[in-house]
Parts: C-alpha cells; structure tokens; sequence
C-alpha cells in the first residue's frame, strides 16, 4: 500500500494520466496493479474485483471527491483508477 502522507493540489495540472495516478498512489501504476494481481490472482482481470480492491488500498488522504486536471480534462480517482485497469486490459490481449 502506499504511503499515506498524499496532499491534493487543486492547483496541479498534470501531463498525463500516469503521472496523476503515481502522485496520489505514491508509486507507480504498475506497481499498483502487481500488487493488486498479486493478492488476487486472475481476478485482477476482472474490471470490478480490481477497482473494489484499488478503493481499499489507497493511501490515507485521497479524497473520492476531488478531481485531477491532466491537460485540459479532469479526472476523479474512479476515472484513473479505470484507465490503469484498461491500460492492462489491453496489454492482456
């Protein structure tokens, strides 16, 4: 899990979605979803095992009602944490 001392910046525009993701996860997207598939196995490939289980290892102060503005869009957490399942999703076909 990772560390929880993650203070959102309303203010912070990011490049892209990866970067966000990494800011609030305090790791990588990569090493979140090992970690996921790790403890649960091939149900890590199933859209909502892996967002059930992304929402209970969030590191303390992420705030579900916050969004995060990657160039001109905004994303809510639920929004990222979908875009790193789809992003495995592909790369499994």
């Amino acid at each position: 899990m990772g560390e929880g001392n993650f203070e959102f910046n309303a203010e912070k525009i990011y490049t892209n979605k990866e970067d966000a993701l990494a800011d609030f996860l305090g790791q990588t997207g990569e090493d979140f979803f090992a970690e996921i598939e790790k403890t649960l196995g091939a149900r890590a490939h199933r859209k909502s095992f892996f967002l059930n289980e992304s929402m209970h290892r969030l590191p303390a102060g992420v705030d579900f009602n916050k969004t995060y503005k990657v160039g001109d869009q905004e994303f809510s957490v639920s929004d990222l944490l979908a875009y790193l399942f789809e992003q495995h999703d592909k790369e499994q076909d």
